[in-house]
């Protein structure tokens, strides 16, 4: 999984055509959408969904230590230590230039695995098992938290893609050893 995360950062960061395919998403995100929808996208992503869903994880985590779920539980923390390996990668393993607004490294981009975490974590250790009305919820917010953090010049595609794959290597991590 971070063998994939430093791969795309070389390819979609680092490289031409992957520097070249980036910039059009991130062209055809910010032109292609109404202003008004990468506004609301990006308040969601941001400072909406990440502060629900870490608070329906704060009272949920608990819940599932008293009814043994104990599996669950554990998985959670390996999922959240996505977020001190996107730090870690961004302030040791790759270079601290970047693409981001300010010139700064922001692969991958610590709010959408912030986000993407705590979206994880309470799919993890929700009550029960999720029927396919509330699985269509997780899936549809997993694309809200990425792209809203492109939306509003937060963030480039290749730093949202990364986050992804930094997360969905970290939660097949927790199914493994969990």
């Amino acid at each position: 999984g971070l063998l994939a995360v430093l791969l795309l950062y070389g390819v979609a960061v680092r490289s031409v055509p992957g520097g070249w395919l980036d910039k059009r998403v991130y062209d055809a995100i910010l032109n292609g959408l109404p202003g008004y929808l990468r506004l609301g996208l990006a308040h969601l992503s941001r400072p909406l969904l990440p502060a629900v869903l870490t608070g329906v994880l704060i009272l949920l985590w608990p819940l599932a230590l008293v009814r043994g779920r104990l599996r669950e539980a554990a998985a959670v923390l390996v999922v959240a230590v996505s977020v001190p390996a996107t730090e870690f990668l961004r302030t040791v393993v790759l270079p601290p230039e970047g693409t981001a607004v300010d010139g700064s490294n922001g692969y991958p981009s610590t709010h959408a695995v912030g986000g993407l975490v705590a979206l994880v974590g309470v799919a993890l250790i929700w009550p029960r098992r999720p029927g396919p009305g509330e699985c269509w919820v997780l899936l549809v917010l997993a694309v809200v938290i990425p792209v809203g953090n492109v939306s509003w010049y937060a963030h480039r595609p290749a730093d949202a893609l990364g986050s992804i794959l930094l997360v969905a290597s970290m939660t097949c991590l927790a199914w493994a050893i969990c």
